[in-house]
C-alpha cells in the first residue's frame, strides 16, 4: 500500500511538473500536496532553527495574506512581495527536453543495495524525457523592493537549485557551477559568479555535445515513467527482498528535482521579509526538503547574503565603505583635480599666448610645467583625434587590424553573455542549438572568434622586434647604451602597462559596486573583494599561474597581459641571438636560431594536445577526445602554448627592420598567388571546423594538427597582410586598414580592453538579470552596438585621464633621469626615440636639434603604428639628442 501511494503522488507530482500546476513559486516544483509542512514555508523561512526576527517578520507575511483586509495596506504590501517571488516552471517549460538516459540502479541503491546483482542488465537501463530550459525566473526585484514601510519589507534574494553531485556528473553539469561545502559567503559568491571566458565556453560546448549525443543515442526510444518503472523493479524483485525499502512519493519528487537541477541548474528570484538573513533561508529549505532528499539525492536550495538585497542596500552603498576603497578614491580625487588645473591651464595659455623671443627661440614650459600639462584635456584630447598618417612605408594598417579584432573580442564576449544563468535566458536549447552548427557556417566566426587574441600577440611581437632591432643597429658597440637599451626595455613595458592597469583595477574595485544595482549585482560586488585579495597577484603578473588561480576571478579577461608580459621578458632571447647572429654570420644564421626557437615551442604545443588528448576549444569536449589535462594553469591561458604568434611576429618585425628602405617588388600573379593563400590559410583556422561541429567527432591526430598549427596559419596570414600593406601591394585591403578613422580608434583599445568584460557584466547582472528573455540574434546585436559603444566611451574617458597623462609623466621623469645619468642637459626633457613628434618649422638643421617639443601624438597608445612614424633619416639623424633607447615597444589589446 505504502509504495501504491508513492507511485499515486508520483504521477500527481509528473502532471504538476509537466502541466505547470501550482506553479506560482519553488513549491510548482514540490506539490503542497506531498509535503507534511506548511506549504507557506516554500515562500517564506517558517522552519529550522532560524531567528526570532525572521519567524515574527515571516508569520506577520502569513497572516497579512491568510487573513486579507481588501483596503488594508499591510495586505497590500504582503501581496506585492507575494507577487515579486518568480514562477517556475515559467510559460514554455515544455518547450524544450531531452532523451536523458539512466541506470536505474543508480537510483535505487540506497533503497536496494543489491540492485546492480539482482536487477538483470536489460531492465536497468531507461530513457527519461527531462525539460531543458525556461528555468530561470527572476520575478520582480523592483517589486520587492518597492515594500519598503511598514512592519514587513522586502528582501529580494536569489535562490539556486543545486543538485547532488552525483546528479551533477551524470547530467554533464549545468549552466551554474555546483556549490561546494565549507565556502563562506564571498566563496559561495564567486561559485556562483559566471564570468564569460574561455572555460565556460568549453563548458556550454561540452553541454550541447552531451545534449546532441543523447538525442542521437535515443532518437525514437520511447521515455518512460520513473514510478511505473520502480514500481514494476519492485513488484517483480523487490516484494521478497527485505533489503528493498520502496521510495515514498516524495523521495521519487526528489529524484525526479534532483535530475532537472542537474541538467539545468534553476533558479528563482524570491521575495522574503527583511528581518531573514540567508541562513534563515538555507535552514528552512533544509527543513522543507527533508522529506524528499534520500541518501544519494540530497537537493539544496540555497543563497547567500551577497545575493539578498534591501532596498537600503541595492549595492555595496548600503555597507561602510572600507578604508582601501577610500584610500583609491583619494587618488582619483587628486588626479581629478590635476586634470582640471592642467586643462585649465593649458586653455589660459592658448587663449594668452605671446611667444617670447629670446634670440629668436621661444621659450620653453619649465619641467613642472611639462608634468602639470600632461593631464591636460586639451592637449590629450587633441593627440587622442589626432588622424595624422605615417605615411608610406610605416605600418598604419595596424590601426585598423587593431580596432577590428578589438570588436570581435567584445562581440564574441557579449554573445556568450545570455547563455549564463544570471542573465534570465529562457530558451536555452535553441542557443545551445547554435553551438552545435545549427545556423550555418557564417556563425563560425563568432563561434571560433578566439584567433583575434592572437592578433594582438602577433602585432606586439611585431612592433617590438622592429623598434629593437632598429635601436640595437644604432647601438652597435656601445656597451653602456646596449645597457640601456636592455633596462628600459622592461622598465619602460612594465609602467606603461601597470599604471593604467592599477587605476582601472581601482575602478572596479571602488566605483563600479556603487554605480548601479540589479538582481545578480553580486557579480560586481564580489569581483571587487576578490580585486582587493589578489591585486598583488596582477601588477606582478603572474595571477593565471599561481596553484589556486581559479579563485581569482579579478578582472578575468586580464590572462592576456600575464601572456604578453611573460613574452616580453622572453622575447630578448630570441631577437638578441638573432641580431648578433646577423651581424656575424648573416640572415641564415639568425633565421636559423629563430627556426629553432618557433619549433621548440611548436613541437612543445604539438605533444602537450596531444598527450593530453585536447580538443579544438571552440568546439569543447568531443568523443574519444575527454582531456586528460590536469595541470593547474589552464591550456586557453598557458604562455608556453601561445608564444607562437608572437614569434611570427618578430620575424615580420626583423623583415621590415632589414627592409626598411628597400623597395620590394612583388610580382602581380605572386601576390595574387599569396593573398589567396593567406586567406584560406585564416578561412581554415576559424572556419575549418565546422564540419566537426556539427558531427561532433574528431580524431585525435586532426585534432593535435589543428591545435599545434592554427596559431601560426593565421599568424603568417596577418604576417602577410602587413607586409604587403607596409610595402604598397595591399592595395584597397591596406586603404581600408589604414584609414585615418581607425588611428583615434586604435587609441582606445587597451582601456577598452580592460574595461569592456565589467561593462558587459553589469548589463548582465542589472538589466538582462531583472527579467526573463529569449535568445534570438537581433537580441545580441542589440547589446552588441550598445556595450561596444559603452565600452568606447568609458575607455575614451580613461585614456585621456589615466593612460595618457602617465604616459607622458613616465616619460619626462624617465627621460630627465637618463639625460641626468648620460650627462647631458638636452636629453633631461627629450622624448624617446620611437615616439611621434611634431617639432616647429626651422630653416637649418641645427634649428631642428634645438627645437621644442611639441606634441606626443600617440602617448594613449601601447603599441601602435605611429610609434615608428619618425623618418628613418629623422631617427638616424637626431640619435645623438635622445636619452638612449628609452623607447615605446608596448602593445596592448
Amino acid at each position: 500500500m505504502k509504495f501504491r501511494r508513492a507511485v499515486h503522488y508520483s504521477s500527481i507530482f509528473k502532471a504538476d511538473l509537466m502541466l505547470g500546476r501550482n506553479s506560482l513559486v519553488l513549491a510548482a516544483f514540490l506539490s503542497c500536496a506531498y509535503s507534511s509542512q506548511d506549504p507557506f514555508g516554500w515562500i517564506t523561512p517558517l522552519y529550522g532553527d532560524i531567528s526570532s526576527e525572521c519567524l515574527s517578520a515571516s508569520r506577520l507575511y502569513k497572516s497579512s495574506l491568510t487573513s486579507p483586509v481588501l483596503n488594508d495596506t499591510q495586505f497590500l504590501m504582503a501581496a506585492q512581495m507575494m507577487d515579486s517571488n518568480g514562477r517556475l516552471p515559467q510559460e514554455g517549460f515544455l518547450s524544450d527536453a531531452v532523451p536523458f538516459p539512466l541506470d536505474i540502479c543508480d537510483v535505487l541503491t540506497s533503497f536496494w543495495p543489491s540492485c546492480t546483482s539482482s536487477l538483470p542488465l536489460d531492465m536497468r537501463q531507461v530513457v527519461l524525457s527531462i525539460p531543458v530550459g525556461y528555468s530561470h525566473s527572476p520575478g520582480s526585484y523592483e517589486g520587492c523592493l518597492g515594500v519598503n514601510s511598514g512592519p514587513v519589507q522586502g528582501k529580494y534574494c536569489i535562490v539556486t537549485m543545486s543538485p547532488p553531485k552525483m546528479v551533477s556528473d551524470i547530467s554533464g553539469g549545468g549552466m551554474m557551477p555546483q556549490q561546494q561545502e565549507g565556502l563562506n559567503d564571498e566563496q559561495k559568491a564567486q561559485e556562483l559568479r559566471i564570468v564569460p571566458n574561455v572555460k565556460d565556453f568549453s563548458k556550454i560546448q561540452e553541454q550541447t555535445n552531451n545534449i546532441r549525443k543523447l538525442r542521437q543515442a535515443h532518437p525514437n526510444d520511447k521515455t518512460q515513467d520513473l514510478a511505473k518503472v520502480i514500481e514494476e523493479i519492485y513488484d517483480k524483485y523487490g516484494k521478497d527482498d527485505p533489503g528493498f525499502t520502496a521510495p515514498t512519493a516524495e523521495e521519487i519528487a526528489g529524484i525526479v528535482l534532483a535530475l532537472y537541477s542537474g541538467l539545468n541548474s534553476p533558479s528563482i528570484g524570491m521575495c522574503f521579509p527583511a528581518q531573514c538573513d540567508a541562513d534563515d533561508v538555507r535552514k528552512n529549505y533544509e527543513v522543507m526538503l527533508a522529506e524528499f532528499n534520500s541518501p544519494n539525492f540530497t537537493n539544496t536550495f540555497t543563497t547567500n547574503d551577497l545575493m539578498c538585497y534591501t532596498d537600503e542596500a541595492r549595492n555595496d552603498s548600503g555597507h561602510a565603505m572600507p578604508g582601501i576603497n577610500v584610500f583609491i578614491l583619494t587618488i582619483f580625487g587628486i588626479i581629478g583635480l590635476l586634470v582640471v588645473l592642467s586643462s585649465l591651464t593649458d586653455i589660459f595659455q592658448t587663449m594668452n599666448r605671446k611667444e617670447i623671443v629670446i634670440h629668436e627661440k621661444p621659450v620653453e614650459d619649465s619641467f613642472m610645467m611639462k608634468l602639470l600639462k600632461s593631464f591636460s584635456l586639451m592637449s590629450n584630447g587633441t593627440s587622442l583625434l589626432s588622424t595624422t598618417s605615417g605615411g608610406s612605408g610605416h605600418l598604419d594598417c595596424l590601426n585598423g587590424m587593431r580596432f577590428i579584432s578589438m570588436t570581435w573580442v567584445v562581440v564574441g564576449h557579449v554573445f556568450l553573455l545570455p547563455m549564463f544563468g544570471f542573465s534570465g535566458t529562457r530558451n536555452t536549447m535553441t542557443a545551445l542549438n547554435i553551438f552545435s552548427g545549427s545556423m550555418g557556417l557564417s556563425m563560425e566566426a563568432l563561434l571560433n572568434a578566439l584567433p583575434s587574441v592572437d592578433s594582438f600577440f602577433f602585432m606586439g611581437g611585431t612592433l617590438t622586434a622592429y623598434i629593437m632591432f632598429k635601436e640595437l643597429e644604432k647601438a652597435g658597440d656601445n656597451v653602456t647604451r646596449h645597457i640601456v637599451t636592455f633596462v628600459m626595455y622592461y622598465v619602460h613595458r612594465y609602467l606603461r602597462l601597470t599604471v593604467t592597469y592599477a587605476l582601472i583595477m581601482g575602478v572596479v574595485i571602488a566605483v563600479l559596486p556603487y554605480i548601479y544595482y540589479g538582481p545578480a549585482w553580486y557579480v560586481i560586488s564580489s569581483e571587487a573583494e576578490t580585486c582587493k585579495k589578489y591585486w598583488w597577484r596582477h601588477l606582478l603578473y603572474i595571477n593565471t599561474l599561481t596553484e589556486d588561480n581559479r579563485k581569482d576571478t579579478c578582472m578575468g579577461v586580464t590572462w592576456y597581459l600575464v601572456c604578453d608580459m611573460i613574452f616580453h621578458w622572453f622575447a630578448p632571447m630570441v631577437f638578441y641571438p638573432m641580431f648578433f647572429l646577423w651581424k656575424k654570420f648573416g640572415h641564415v644564421a639568425s633565421l636559423t636560431w629563430w627556426t629553432l626557437v618557433t619549433g621548440a615551442f611548436t613541437a612543445g604545443v604539438c605533444y602537450i594536445n596531444w598527450t593530453t588528448k585536447q580538443p579544438p576549444v571552440s568546439i569543447g569536449m568531443m568523443q574519444g577526445l575527454a582531456t586528460d589535462y590536469t595541470y593547474y594553469v589552464d591550456l586557453y591561458n598557458a604562455p608556453w602554448a601561445r608564444f607562437q604568434p608572437y614569434l611570427v611576429g618578430v620575424l615580420l618585425g626583423y623583415a621590415l627592420h632589414h627592409l626598411r628602405k628597400k623597395e620590394v617588388k612583388i610580382d602581380f600573379l605572386l601576390n595574387i598567388i599569396l593573398w589567396q593563400a593567406a586567406f584560406l590559410a585564416a578561412f581554415a583556422v576559424v572556419y575549418g571546423t565546422y564540419e566537426n561541429r556539427i558531427t561532433g567527432e574528431m580524431s585525435l591526430f586532426s585534432a593535435t594538427m589543428y591545435n599545434t598549427f592554427q596559431r601560426l596559419a593565421w599568424s603568417f596570414s596577418l604576417a602577410w597582410v602587413v607586409f604587403s600593406c607596409v610595402k604598397g601591394s595591399g592595395g584597397i585591403v591596406n586603404d581600408f586598414l589604414s584609414w585615418s578613422a581607425f588611428a583615434p580608434l586604435s587609441k582606445l583599445t587597451y582601456c577598452c580592453y580592460l574595461i569592456h568584460m565589467n561593462v558587459n557584466l553589469m548589463v548582465g547582472s542589472s538589466t538582462l538579470s531583472s527579467f526573463a528573455s529569449d535568445f534570438a540574434i537581433w537580441f545580441i546585436v542589440m547589446f552588441v552596438i550598445s556595450i561596444l559603444s559603452i565600452s568606447l566611451c568609458i575607455a575614451a574617458l580613461f585614456t585621456l585621464c589615466f593612460e595618457m597623462p602617465f604616459t607622458k609623466v613616465e616619460k619626462l621623469l624617465v627621460g630627465r633621469l637618463l639625460g641626468t645619468l648620460m650627462g647631458s642637459s638636452k636629453q633631461k626633457t627629450r622624448s624617446t626615440v620611437s615616439e611621434p613628434i611634431q617639432i616647429k618649422e626651422a630653416q637649418n638643421k641645427e634649428d631642428l636639434d634645438k627645437k621644442e617639443l611639441v606634441e606626443e601624438k600617440d602617448a594613449s597608445n601601447l603599441t601602435t603604428t605611429q610609434d615608428i612614424t619618425s623618418t628613418d633619416n629623422q631617427l638616424e639623424e637626431n640619435s645623438s639628442e635622445k636619452p638612449p633607447v628609452y623607447i615605446d615597444v608596448t602593445d596592448q589589446k
